[in-house]
């Protein structure tokens, strides 16, 4: 049953990615307006637009979450 969604994954995925790459890079810190997250990620480099097309990057998202001083915060402290 759920293997007739498997071609649609990757579409899915790209629309994913680019969004939470785009909402990501515009989160600022209010005080020094620094970014909130780095992504390490390569980000794709274009939206997929139909059913059977492949994404030119994987589809898991490596990042660091920013302190105001722009030095990436340890898991420990969060």
């Amino acid at each position: 049953m759920l293997s007739r969604y498997v071609p649609y994954l990757p579409l899915r995925l790209s629309s994913l990615m680019h969004y939470l790459a785009e909402s990501l890079t515009e989160i600022t810190h209010d005080v020094a307006q620094t970014p909130v997250a780095r992504i390490l990620s390569r980000t794709p480099g274009r939206r997929l637009s139909a059913v059977g097309e492949q994404s030119d990057t994987g589809s898991t998202v490596s990042l660091n979450f920013l302190e105001v001083n722009q030095t990436a915060s340890s898991l420990m402290n969060l």
